[in-house]
């Protein structure tokens, strides 16, 4: 679903963040 890959997408950000 569009919503777990935005939660993806979020966790990958904060781990490059």
């Amino acid at each position: 679903m569009q919503s777990e890959m935005a939660i993806q997408t979020l966790m990958l950000g904060d781990l490059l963040l």
